[in-house]
């Protein structure tokens, strides 16, 4: 019984030993069984088993292969094994263990991920046609897919270039960027070879590629071409209607014009996707206009380019002058050729005293006489500028005669031109004006600006008392070095007033006519703004620096000067802009004095034209702010407004009946039978109306727009034309001191326009 104990106990022991000291060959710990390997180098490590006393590690493509490591790793627990295929095959691994000078082994097996299908691939290029082939912009942007089993460790890279596997345009890695934008595509129709590189395994792994091909985009073959008018042909007028074809591939479309190859001098602007534009204006002067036609297509502009020959607008026939004319009321001028029907006549003529044009003969067509063109100056050139113009009806061979209002000395010229209609507009008068210039042996014309910038006909007189020896570039001059000379111009876009050149510093009077297409009607009015420094007293300069649109009258000043000042107080605007006056401006009021009387002296005004005459027409009206502070009590009698005619005028005059001022038209031949109650330090608007059958007064409130408190009539003396305008107090009768009143914006239409409003 104890001797069968003790043999069971020791079998019990040899077991424990047996267990405690087994022999077990290593295992490889990672990776695990049947795992993926992403990249071309993959560590393996393994456990140290029991009773091992060395390792051996082989890695082939097939069980037990060698193909990609073999060998002792003696006591190692890890092998780094290069050189990997990643073509999605199995890799097999088989460690072995030295046990008692014997190897025992584990095999293991693992999968290698696929580089080429794992590979990133184009998703989207743009721009480009659809199915994406044809690249159709300069700029391309390329966007790919982060490729199958993508990492943190993923790079990509881009090539693009004329050649396949090329890097003409660009190359470069991106890191973990999915999308890359080339610049510098060439719009050729060429091939661009797109190379995108994928670095599967991260680091230590293998780049794979996937390579795609496009065409670039050739818009030579659809570029815009211009439509109207035909390429190389004669332009029809200064108004032109450009068309082109569409492109189809086109964005936008560019426009230049210009005198020079791709100039821009008449226009340039992008157009946008419009295939059409109206140009205005172009030359009428048979020079070359250059056409640049461009089209947008991928981001690059490419261009057609065109000539065409301008075409011709006015043509000078002849221009004849007559230095020579005698003291009498006609003129005669003697033609070089015979004028043809449907020209256009201009007259400028220079007389003595106050002589002016009014008609011509020879029934060739009905003479416009130019109100704005009379300019007189009594003090200094005794003479009158006047100027006119006829649309010929009929051809005509014979002697011209030209009549005067009065009986006088001087010369004529006249223009000739033929023209053709290059607007579809009608021929007319664009403006004019007229300046004198004191003390100068270089005076510059008044400013003109042609309607829109049109080529017009400008055509200077200069009158002096020294020769016009010349005058200033593009003009042309014409019986120059005398004191009465001419010049022209004509087909020339926004051109400068020209400065003459004078024998001497003296006085001299410069007047111009414009006459253009489809021109707009300039009123033959004139503005004073009556702007100057405040507190200063009246100055003739600064009456004629605030004159506007016709300009050929002249300021004096009657009676005290200083009790008339410039004024902030007394300014008053207009409501509204002139509109367009005959020298071309359309001005706003935005002096900020007015004229003021005080009421220290009588008799005390300023005065328009006193000797010329403003005109030769039958009628003319004024108006103006006025405002006065003479108590309602006061019986001072004033004429605060008056347009006077040989032995004819009318006027506003004001008077006191003790308990109120009033206002009532007071004429020639006599006085209304009603007036208007003038409130006392209140504003109103003055407008009266001189004409030969009779003249009118209308006062109105200062509501914007003004409300008519009263109109009255007058009756006329016999048919006198007018002759001048006086501001302020033309009234000789005692007036109470200590007052005043204040004037401003005055406006003088040589139309007799009524009601003239401010």
């Amino acid at each position: 019984m104890f001797t069968r104990s003790i043999s069971i106990v020791v079998v019990l022991l040899i077991v424990c030993l047996n267990a405690a000291f087994a022999q077990t060959p290593a295992a490889i710990t990672s990776p695990s069984q049947g795992a993926t390997i992403s990249g071309t180098s993959q560590v393996f490590d393994w456990s140290p088993g029991s009773e091992v006393t060395a390792y051996w590690l082989d890695v082939g493509s097939t069980q037990y292969g060698q193909q990609y490591t073999t060998g002792d790793m003696f006591t190692s627990l890890t092998k780094t094994v290069n050189g990997l295929p990643l073509n999605g095959s199995t890799v097999y691994a088989t460690l072995y263990s030295l046990i008692d000078d014997q190897w025992q082994s584990n095999s293991y097996y693992y999968y290698m991920l696929n580089g080429p299908s794992d590979a990133a691939t184009m998703t989207s290029v743009s721009p480009c046609n659809s199915p994406c082939t044809t690249l159709e912009s300069g700029t391309v942007t390329f966007t790919w897919t982060a490729g199958t089993g993508a990492t943190q460790y993923t790079q990509y890279w881009l090539d693009v270039g004329s050649t396949l596997g090329g890097q003409q345009y660009t190359t470069g890695n991106l890191g973990t960027l999915q999308s890359k934008t080339v610049n510098g595509l060439p719009l050729n129709g060429s091939m661009v070879y797109v190379t995108l590189y994928t670095l599967v395994g991260g680091v230590g792994g293998q780049w794979f590629s996937n390579v795609y091909t496009y065409t670039m985009l050739n818009p030579t073959g659809t570029l815009a071409a211009m439509l109207t008018p035909g390429p190389g042909t004669t332009l029809t007028g200064q108004v032109v209607t450009f068309t082109w074809s569409a492109d189809p591939n086109a964005t936008a479309y560019w426009l230049d014009i210009g005198s020079t190859p791709n100039g821009q001098q008449y226009l340039t602007g992008n157009l946008e996707t419009a295939t059409s534009v109206v140009v205005d204006p172009l030359p009428t002067d048979g020079s070359e206009v250059y056409v640049t036609l461009y089209s947008e297509v991928g981001g690059q502009w490419f261009s057609n380019a065109y000539t065409y020959t301008a075409a011709t607008g006015f043509t000078l026939v002849q221009h004849v002058n007559n230095p020579s004319c005698v003291s009498s009321t006609t003129c005669l001028i003697v033609l070089d050729k015979s004028i043809a029907a449907g020209d256009l006549l201009i007259f400028e003529s220079s007389m003595s005293g106050a002589s002016i044009m009014t008609k011509t003969d020879n029934g060739i067509g009905t003479f416009v006489q130019c109100v704005s063109c009379v300019g007189f100056d009594a003090s200094s050139l005794y003479s009158e500028t006047s100027g006119g113009w006829i649309l010929s009806a009929s051809a005509q061979s014979t002697a011209i005669t030209v009549t005067f209002s009065v009986a006088a000395g001087g010369a004529v010229e006249m223009w000739e031109y033929s023209y053709t209609n290059t607007t579809g507009g009608t021929l007319g008068f664009d403006g004019a004006n007229q300046n004198e210039s004191y003390s100068s042996s270089s005076p510059t014309a008044a400013a003109f600006t042609p309607t829109s910038g049109r080529y017009d006909i400008s055509v200077q007189a200069c009158h002096a008392n020294a020769a016009c020896n010349s005058v200033s570039a593009p003009f042309t001059g014409d019986n120059t070095d005398n004191e009465n000379a001419w010049a022209y111009l004509e087909n020339v876009l926004n051109w400068t007033s020209p400065t003459w050149t004078l024998a001497g510093s003296t006085t001299s009077q410069l007047t111009q006519m414009e006459f253009g297409y489809g021109v707009d009607p300039c009123a033959n009015t004139m503005f004073m703004d009556f702007g100057g420094t405040s507190g200063s007293a009246i100055s003739l300069a600064q009456l004629a620096s605030g004159t506007h649109g016709w300009q050929g009258g002249a300021w004096s000043i009657n009676g005290t000067p200083a009790d008339l000042t410039f004024q902030t107080s007394a300014s008053q605007p207009l409501q509204n802009p002139t509109g367009r006056l005959c020298d071309g401006g359309n001005y706003t009021d935005s002096s900020t004095t007015g004229l003021q009387y005080s009421t220290a002296d009588n008799e005390t005004y300023l005065q328009i034209n006193a000797t010329g005459g403003i005109l030769t027409g039958t009628s003319v009206s004024a108006g103006a702010w006025y405002y006065s502070t003479l108590p309602a009590t006061d019986l001072s009698r004033t004429d605060d407004l008056v347009i006077f005619g040989a032995g004819d005028f009318v006027n506003m005059h004001e008077f006191g009946d003790g308990t109120e001022r009033n206002a009532e038209i007071e004429c020639g031949g006599g006085t209304s039978a009603t007036s208007v109650i003038l409130a006392r330090s209140t504003w109103y608007w003055v407008d009266i109306l001189y004409n030969e059958t009779g003249h009118t007064m209308k006062i109105y409130n200062n509501a914007n727009p003004p409300v008519l408190q009263g109109s009255m009539t007058c009756p006329s003396v016999g048919t006198v034309p007018p002759g001048y305008i006086t501001i302020g107090n033309a009234n000789s009768d005692a007036i109470t001191s200590g007052y005043i009143f204040d004037y401003d914006g005055l406006k003088i239409s040589l139309d007799g326009k009524d009601p003239l409003l401010p």
